[in-house]
């Protein structure tokens, strides 16, 4: 069974309730990732605003 991380700028608190009833889902705000969060997860789920911010962040 795979896993998968979904990264956003904003979470919405009913998508996070949501998502922790689902053990193979995580979410995490842009902000708070970690290398290991994007080793750990299968998949990896990142809305167009979090990419953004990423890149201005990471240069």
């Amino acid at each position: 069974e795979s896993k998968a991380f979904f990264v956003d700028t904003a979470l919405n608190d009913n998508a996070v309730k949501s998502s922790r009833n689902i053990a193979t889902i995580k979410t995490a705000n842009v902000k708070n990732i970690t290398v290991y969060d994007l080793l750990k997860y299968d998949k990896f789920f990142v809305t167009e605003a979090a990419v953004k911010k990423l890149e201005e962040v990471l240069g």
